[in-house]
């Protein structure tokens, strides 16, 4: 028995129409849907000609091809095998697909990594990309030499490459990646350049690394501004009522406002802690340069991963209070959010500005001995729930307190 036709003409195809072949994409599509892939590389990217038509589109298809494991245009056919139509709209024939990749210059190369850049930081405003990023981050820029086959490809030229200990001139492209990582969480890259195979290393490294540094940036920033604003979100599925009262950090939140960064002459965050010993009463200290009696607590630091890590970090470092005899009781949502102007401070060069305070509600398990800071703080009291104020903190301490004397009720 002899085939009729040679290995090379005959193609494997996924054509039951009853089932799903790449299921595991419908999440991910979501995901770039909320992010608006579709609206940001639409508005980026201009091609001249129909080949240009809804630069969207065509980028999303590429996208979930590569998602599925394509490796060439034309596996993105793969995408309309089975019931897949079933599932999603507007998937593209890979000739099409291929023409518009195809019309592309470097202008629109830019305007493509353009486009990457915004996405990536809507990514990173959505989902906790990078954790333990507030503590460290790594930037990380290498070249590779990717081998072609092509004599015809543009840009491919002889390079040299190490394999199996030996270096080897080969026809390739030599790209320059930069990526962002965390020792908690895996590379993401963030800037790109494509070059000829016999580009040296450092040729472009530069502007590439400018751009990294800047999409860098961005991307933690919005990774900043989503832990806030979960908290903030959380809060007030708890209090609804106190929307007006927290309307200065919504705002400030909308409008894309760096609040991690005490530089921020707006308003920035602070976050306090809310201690709570065996007799129900709560801890206050005496700011000095206030004159008040507040919260132990202040501006967050390079080294909190978290918010409720800060508020922890204040209370030792204002009170002297081991870290250890601290339980936290919510770690997930504030105890109360408050948002109060700070007048202006010629003597620093600070103006009038807001401070939005995340307080974290703790307790120890017997009283502990304080141990002032004594360059902030004046005096300590262990307030009765009774006599604190204002009288909505008040009442969100109130079940606290109540639960830990009667802890079966």
């Amino acid at each position: 028995m002899r085939l009729l036709q040679g290995g090379g003409r005959i193609r494997v195809a996924f054509d039951e129409p009853n089932l799903v072949s790449y299921p595991g994409l419908v999440p991910a599509m979501e995901l770039a849907e909320a992010c608006d892939l579709h609206g940001i590389v639409s508005e980026h990217v201009r091609i001249d000609g129909h080949k240009g038509v809804n630069p969207g589109g065509k980028v999303a298809t590429l996208v979930a091809g590569m998602l599925a494991g394509a490796d060439s245009i034309d596996d993105t056919d793969d995408l309309r095998s089975g019931g897949m139509t079933s599932l999603f709209a507007r998937i593209y024939a890979p000739s099409t697909v291929g023409e518009f990749l195809r019309a592309f210059h470097h202008g629109n190369v830019r305007q493509l990594q353009t486009a990457a850049r915004e996405f990536l930081v809507q990514l990173a405003g959505r989902g906790r990309l990078l954790p333990g990023a507030d503590a460290v981050a790594f930037l990380d820029v290498d070249s590779l030499l990717r081998r072609v086959y092509g004599k015809q490809k543009q840009g491919a030229r002889f390079g040299h490459a190490k394999v199996g200990g030996y270096q080897l001139l080969l026809r390739g492209l030599n790209p320059l990646i930069a990526t962002l990582s965390t020792p908690d969480a895996a590379p993401i890259i963030v800037a790109t350049q494509l070059r000829a195979g016999n580009a040296g290393s450092a040729r472009g490294a530069s502007s590439l690394l400018a751009e990294a540094i800047t999409t860098a940036k961005a991307v933690l920033a919005a990774q900043h501004r989503r832990g806030t604003g979960g908290s903030s979100t959380r809060y007030l599925v708890r209090f609804p009522d106190e929307r007006d009262r927290v309307a200065p950090l919504l705002a400030e939140l909308d409008c894309g406002s760096a609040i991690t960064d005490r530089s921020n002459r707006t308003g920035h965050l602070t976050c306090s802690a809310a201690l709570i010993d065996p007799e129900a009463r709560v801890l206050l200290i005496h700011h000095n340069a206030l004159g008040r009696w507040l919260r132990p607590g202040g501006h967050l630091e390079p080294q909190d991963t978290t918010l409720p890590q800060a508020a922890l970090r204040e209370l030792c470092e204002e009170t002297g209070i081991p870290a250890s005899l601290v339980t936290a009781i919510d770690e997930i949502t504030p105890l109360d959010i408050d948002a109060h102007v700070i007048p202006a401070n010629p003597a620093r060069g600070e103006p009038e500005h807001w401070h939005f305070d995340l307080c974290y509600a703790f307790r120890v398990a017997d009283r502990p001995e304080v141990a002032l800071q004594a360059a902030e703080v004046s005096g300590y009291q262990w307030s009765p729930v009774s006599e604190l104020q204002p009288v909505a903190y008040r009442r969100k301490v109130v079940p606290i307190v109540a639960t830990d004397l009667h802890p079966g009720e």
